[in-house]
């Protein structure tokens, strides 16, 4: 019997590890999807929604993306076009590299936990490429396939109202409604808010569920 079950594929977060996604992919299991987490260099879908796929006769794609309190470009900026050329004081370029200080990072990025749990967290942060910050964005995604972003509302490092703009921006330059979701939480529910988030997530599968489940994806 074919597989008829929709396929959430998790992409962590810059500086993340897949560590860090661990219990909320034990929660999202409960749900009966099927679950892919990846450590992937940044990079926008680009040919692979499932409209795009189908045009040239291949099987399955993504058809919703999901952003968790991320701070999107629009076409030809970047990351630091966002943040005006300026990285946060817990960061700093080494290398090529962005590095995270880890107890910046734990008081910024884990703000919701206790600090014992947020140092552990920050501990495992990786470098991040500092090219990927600078580079402006060629293809986005959220212009062909259709969007929601959930709102951490605690969140310090990406701050509610510029999660908002993000928001409004992607619902001007794509012409499309945005669905929008709030997370009680700071910058990374997957750690603090785990269950909540993975019914957030499912609340978004079954909204998609009038779609044939089979090789569809949905991107975290």
């Amino acid at each position: 019997m074919e597989n008829q079950k929709a396929h959430v594929v998790i992409v962590p977060a810059s500086f993340a590890p897949s560590l860090l996604y661990s219990k909320f992919v034990q929660h999202l299991c409960k749900y009966d999807l099927d679950v892919t987490i990846v450590d992937l260099p940044s990079k926008a879908p680009n040919g692979v929604s499932k409209a795009e796929r189908h045009a040239v006769q291949k099987p399955g794609g993504i058809v919703q993306l999901v952003y968790i309190s991320s701070p999107v470009p629009e076409v030809g900026g970047s990351i630091m076009t966002i943040m005006e050329g300026n990285i946060p004081p817990f960061m700093k370029v080494e290398g090529g590299y962005l590095i995270s200080d880890t107890d910046g990072c734990a008081n910024v990025n884990f703000s919701d936990l206790p600090y014992t749990n947020a140092i552990q967290h920050a501990r495992h942060m990786k470098a991040h490429s500092a090219e990927s910050f600078s580079s402006p964005l060629h293809h986005a995604g959220y212009l062909r396939i259709p969007v929601t972003y959930i709102i951490c509302e605690h969140d310090i490092s990406v701050p509610p109202d510029f999660q908002r703009s993000v928001v409004d921006m992607i619902t001007t330059k794509a012409s499309r409604e945005v669905t929008t979701l709030v997370c009680n939480s700071g910058h990374f529910p997957n750690v603090s808010f785990p269950a909540e988030l993975a019914n957030l997530i499912n609340s978004v599968v079954i909204r998609g569920s009038g779609e044939s489940l089979q090789g569809v994806r949905y991107t975290i």
